[in-house]
């Protein structure tokens, strides 16, 4: 989450509904999942690395 941070995202809002284990954050353009784990994963960093692409 500190990367993200860095990059420009900032919290936008617990994900889903009750009991939901994710964090989204946003740079205005782009809105990603974050899982509530020690490790992101594969397809999340796929996510990122696209938005910072395109």
């Amino acid at each position: 989450m500190r990367a993200l941070k860095e990059y420009g995202f900032e919290f936008l809002r617990e994900g889903g509904r009750e009991g939901s284990n994710h964090t989204i954050f946003t740079n205005g353009k782009l809105n990603i999942p974050i899982g509530r784990h020690k490790e992101i994963d594969r397809d999340t960093t796929k996510l990122i690395a696209k938005g910072f692409i395109s």
